[in-house]
């Protein structure tokens, strides 16, 4: 199963990955982005072969960043500065 907050809490788990488990028919590739001081999740379906195939071509010739109007944001949010004393 690959759903952005398994347990209802906004922000705080993912769960991707989780082929064979029953009930679960959604495959997909997230990526985790911590440019620009942010950190982001995408996931980009490819859970039929139209989306996989759309998915992995998009990707193949133009790069991930570039084919972002096929991915979903499950995360978005800025990245905290630790000061470490």
């Amino acid at each position: 199963c690959n759903v952005p907050h398994p347990h209802g809490h906004n922000d705080t788990g993912f769960m991707v990955a989780g082929q064979g488990m029953s009930g679960c028919s959604n495959y997909g590739i997230p990526v985790f982005d911590t440019t620009e001081d942010r950190n982001r999740v995408f996931y980009f379906d490819a859970s039929t072969e139209d989306t996989f195939n759309n998915v992995t071509s998009c990707v193949g010739a133009k790069g991930w960043r570039n084919c972002l109007s096929l991915a979903e944001i499950w995360l978005d949010q800025p990245r905290t500065k630790s000061v470490v004393v």
